[in-house]
């Protein structure tokens, strides 16, 4: 049992870094140490995800090699990157660089097969994790094994036969207790705080605690933590299931936006996705925690005085008041009831007299290198990013 099972909702005590076990065969021994070349064969979960979809697309795009995507269901993962191939106009002859080979974060060995799993662990040169159960509303139990259990059998991927290294996506969300705590500045290499109250957070942040640990054996791991994922600046596509997506749909509905207290870490996603790769492709990236945000934060009222900026009529509650008239909305899901609930453990606001923000100075600093410029989240794109959801009859 490499970490303990729990059924039902669980108190953050019962998550605790020494209940969390990396397997001692989980190693770079006896393997010669690794060194940095360009990518020949890289492997890449969660292809069929918002943030892995553009993933892959920046793969395509800036590197030569050939993108092996596990899916769970692969005839509808192929479906759906054709769609996004099409959408985005990918030529024929990088479409022909992708594989989708049929696996789940949720199996020992990738859901694979021992005799798989030993002949792709020979031919990956380089892993991209970026798969995970995403539910802020489902309890740790139900996450473990995708969110955690994966990561966990990544990371054996990574050491089986050569060593790879790993860039694992993570998420602000693994430190969410430090916004919760108000301790000041959230910095990129800082030990883990407690973790979150949510399934999802806790999720996340046990598996940096996974990665963390092959770190120290001297596995080459980099951890990337973007915060809010914004749509595409260049085409205006927005991930409808996103929450902020469902609390703005939600407002619109009701005709007014909750006032909440909280400054988001926020980034849209072809700069997340084109930044991920371009720090892959630098060695000295290995070892670190990068937090890919944008410079400063955006205010969640501010956020809804653009989408009023951009031609939403809404007024403003306070939270509990927006929570009641949201909930009160006919035939709501479930699962939007307990997101409505959960607003405030999502983007928690930070105690009073400790506001908390996220600092980016590595990210900042090696993306400025790069010439890659965050883009601004300001009225003209979130009017953009509106009008994609419209088309998707979200609001």
């Amino acid at each position: 049992m490499l970490f303990p099972r729990h059924s039902g909702d669980i108190e953050m005590s019962c998550i605790r870094p020494d209940g969390i076990i990396l397997d001692p065969e989980i190693t770079p021994e006896p393997f010669p140490a690794w060194q940095w070349s360009p990518p020949q064969e890289i492997l890449l979960t969660g292809a069929s995800g918002f943030l892995g979809r553009h993933l892959l697309l920046e793969l395509l795009e800036r590197t030569s090699a050939r993108v092996h995507c596990v899916a769970r269901r692969p005839e509808r993962a192929r479906e759906a990157l054709n769609n996004q191939f099409a959408a985005y106009g990918v030529p024929e002859t990088q479409r022909q660089r992708v594989t989708v080979i049929e696996g789940t974060l949720a199996e020992p060995l990738l859901g694979l097969g021992a005799e798989r799993f030993d002949a792709m662990a020979r031919r990956i040169d380089t892993v991209f994790h970026s798969g995970a159960w995403v539910s802020l509303v489902a309890a740790y139990a139900r996450l473990q094994d995708t969110n955690v259990g994966g990561t966990h059998e990544i990371l054996r991927f990574a050491t089986r036969h050569r060593i790879k290294p790993v860039h694992h996506v993570s998420s602000l969300g693994a430190v969410i207790s430090g916004f919760m705590d108000g301790c000041g500045v959230i910095y990129e290499d800082a030990p883990l705080p407690r973790p979150g109250v949510l399934g999802y957070h806790q999720s996340k942040w046990a598996a940096e605690v996974l990665v963390r640990a092959a770190r120290e054996r001297g596995v080459p791991v980099t951890i990337h933590r973007p915060g809010g994922v914004f749509g595409d600046s260049r085409t205006g596509e927005v991930r409808v299931a996103d929450w902020l997506s469902q609390v703005t749909g939600l407002s619109v509905r009701i005709g007014a936006a909750p006032l909440h207290d909280h400054a988001m870490p926020v980034a849209t996603v072809d700069h997340v996705s084109a930044a991920i790769v371009e720090l892959a492709a630098r060695p000295d990236s290995i070892g670190h925690v990068f937090h890919n945000v944008n410079p400063e934060p955006l205010p969640f009222d501010e956020y809804f005085d653009r989408v009023r900026a951009a031609g939403c009529e809404l007024g403003s509650l306070p939270l509990p008041q927006w929570k009641a008239r949201a909930k009160a909305l006919p035939n709501l899901p479930a699962a939007t009831v307990r997101l409505i609930d959960a607003v405030d453990a999502i983007a928690p606001p930070s105690p009073a007299g400790h506001p908390t923000h996220a600092d980016a100075t590595r990210f900042q600093r090696a993306v400025g290198s790069l010439g890659m410029a965050s883009p601004d989240i300001d009225v003209p794109l979130i009017s953009r990013f509106l009008e994609s959801a419209a088309r998707h009859e979200t609001y």
